[in-house]
């Protein structure tokens, strides 16, 4: 695969030569034209300027968008500084300095999009997604490049749009993700044909012509190959129709069909020793060769063609291609029974592949050190800066001191007033919670006692005089007191609820369900998991007490057919919830309301608690009651 990207970015770039005019003349050009701007105009002539010496010298584009940049903020030109910025991170990636290059990129997104500037925002979210996919952070890239596809097509941006899915269908197929490397580079054509444009219409039938080869359909990668060519041949680009002749060798020999395969692989090379190009270039051609042998099974012509390549590339190292023949060495001569140097040239393979690997964990590392050194140097002229910054304050402190030291005086005094009063307000507050906590408890502790009294003194008398009406065979009096002993029962119940002492918490609160609906229409709906055994008898109480009154809302205000009553105990908490699907109310506008569903006294109990409690109510759409307490440490 690297063999095949090699091409491909050098067909790329190759191809984009072959329409542009010599840099050395045009950056002349561009030069003299900047006496005869200024403003707006002179900051977009060095951009312009930076971006041709792109090509040939870093270092040169880096001094122009520089001062670009310092043109551009002088002027208050927003365009100019981001295309500055951009320019300046483009440099940093190029060298390998990728916090600079995020840093310069954000900083550019940044200003494009407080001028709502979409055009110079897709810009800066495809430089963000060139950096990130540098980084091997793909998912990041691909959602940069998808922001800007986003914005270049509500903008109309047809080039932009273009030219964004080719760089997505380029980074899918690095990933080998073949579907979504179809759809962006077969959009990325479309577009390209729509507007007319060869030169990447070339490049498009290029990286089809790649990605139908890894797909194994090598019948869609010849035909888009040789689309390629033809473009290629127009723009007489003959490099780039070597390099693809070569190419699309290798394909024909995948199909078995060799002697084709051949007559291409010689093509190329008869172009490439025409054109003198380097010996890099033909380590490449002789290793096609071994490669097109070997898939012929003509294993004596392919170690020849193998040690052709090697001879090349002694003099023009390149660990990814020596990798590839020498693994093919050491097949071929296995299968010319050779063990012995197919042995020789499995080590060899299996060194340059250690050190390939070697070489990538030390730029990885070389990566990070210098991200790290980067960081390290920020911080420390931060450093200086505050410090400097502190000086500064310091002298126009002491210069100003006359003036604000009573001014200060004053402040001082009055924030102590108002901080004395803020800690008055709060524990004002404090001890008012506390009061109405004391008074719910001391009110529960009441109603038990009169409970008790109730049913033991007030219910014993009336079950005596029952038993004595009742031998008098007095009916209509026995009917009598048993009601009033029914509802000494119902007031004492009501008061305290004595199966919760008897039964515990969720026993009473299924309970209280029971009752409710066997004394309503409403249908009800459980969901209850055990809480007994959690919390002490004063916190259930307080919990069912809460539960009482969400469920004595539901009934009264309603107006619901059915509800949903839910008890979830979980490793850290428990949680209550009362749902209906009644009338429900208007939070914003019926304060009213709040008011009339005993929302105070709920909130204090569950301030007694330590729990939290949410009121939701939608009008028409019902209402939600959830209580959710904390359990105490040894239930954790």
């Amino acid at each position: 695969m690297l063999g095949l990207l090699a091409v491909f970015l050098c067909l790329t770039r190759v191809a984009l030569a072959a329409q542009t005019p010599p840099e050395d003349e045009k950056i002349k050009q561009l030069k003299l034209a900047l006496d005869t701007v200024s403003g707006t105009n002179k900051a977009d002539l060095l951009n312009d300027i930076c971006d041709e010496f792109e090509r040939l010298s870093l270092d040169s584009a880096i001094t122009y968008s520089r001062k670009a940049l310092e043109l551009s903020e002088m002027i208050a030109y927003t365009k100019g500084i981001v295309n500055s910025l951009n320019n300046i991170g483009y440099y940093h990636q190029e060298k390998s300095s990728y916090d600079s290059a995020l840093t310069n990129f954000k900083k550019a997104l940044q200003i494009a999009e407080k001028a709502n500037d979409l055009r110079l925002q897709s810009h800066c979210w495809n430089f963000l997604g060139r950096v990130h996919r540098s980084l091997f952070n793909m998912p990041k890239a691909i959602d940069c490049y998808i922001k800007s596809l986003e914005i270049r097509h509500q903008t109309g941006d047809s080039v932009g749009i273009a030219m964004v899915s080719g760089n997505l269908g380029y980074l899918y197929w690095s990933l080998k993700d073949y579907e979504n490397a179809e759809i962006y580079m077969t959009k990325s054509l479309e577009m390209n044909l729509q507007l007319d444009d060869s030169l990447y219409i070339g490049n498009d039938y290029l990286n089809l012509g790649l990605l139908y080869q890894k797909k194994g359909d090598l019948q869609k990668g010849i035909a888009y190959s040789e689309k390629s060519m033809e473009i290629l041949k127009a723009q007489n680009d003959q490099i780039g129709v070597a390099i693809l002749y070569g190419n699309i060798s290798l394909m024909f020999s995948e199909q078995g069909r060799f002697d084709k395969a051949k007559e291409y692989l010689d093509k190329s090379l008869a172009m490439k020793l025409e054109l003198g190009d380097n010996p890099f270039s033909l380590s490449y051609t002789y290793g096609n060769y071994q490669k097109i042998y070997q898939d012929n099974e003509d294993y004596p012509e392919a170690i020849k063609a193998g040690l052709r390549a090697m001879d090349f590339l002694r003099k023009h190292p390149n660990t990814q291609v020596k990798q590839r023949v020498l693994e093919r060495l050491a097949k071929a001569y296995v299968k010319t029974g050779d063990y012995e140097k197919g042995y020789h040239y499995l080590q060899q393979f299996i060194a340059v592949k250690d050190s390939i690997l070697d070489e990538e964990k030390s730029r990885q590392i070389q990566q990070l050190q210098t991200i790290y050194e980067t960081n390290r140097k920020d911080v420390t002229i931060a450093q200086q800066e505050g410090e400097l910054k502190l000086a500064q304050a310091s002298n126009r402190f002491k210069t100003s001191l006359t003036w604000f030291l009573a001014v200060g005086l004053v402040l001082i005094f009055a924030g102590i007033y108002f901080f004395r009063s803020y800690r008055f307000a709060v524990k004002s507050r404090q001890m008012e919670e506390a009061f109405a906590q004391h008074l719910l408890i001391a009110h529960e502790d009441e109603r038990k006692r009169i409970s008790q009294d109730l049913h033991d003194s007030v219910g014993q008398s009336l079950i005596l005089i029952k038993n004595k009406v009742s031998l008098n065979q007095d009916e209509t009096t026995t009917e009598m007191v048993s009601k009033a002993l029914e509802e000494v029962r119902s007031i004492s119940k009501a008061l305290h609820p004595a199966t919760l002492d008897k039964l515990g918490l969720t026993a009473s609160i299924q309970k209280q369900i029971q009752e409710v609906d066997e004394n309503s229409d409403i249908f009800f709906s459980e969901e209850i998991e055990s809480i007994d055994n959690i919390f002490s008898k004063e916190r259930e109480l307080q919990i069912y007490r809460v539960f009482q009154e969400a469920m004595n809302n539901l009934v009264k205000h309603s107006n619901t057919k059915s509800a949903l009553l839910k008890i979830e105990n979980k490793p850290t908490y428990i949680r209550l919830s009362i749902v209906d699907y009644g009338v429900g109310f208007d939070l914003t506008q019926d304060v009213s309301s709040l008011q009339g569903l005993g929302m105070k006294t709920l909130r204090e109990r569950t301030q007694l608690l330590g729990g939290k409690i949410l009121i939701d109510s939608t009008k028409d759409k019902g209402t939600s009651v959830i209580l959710q307490v904390t359990k105490p440490t040894q239930h954790v």
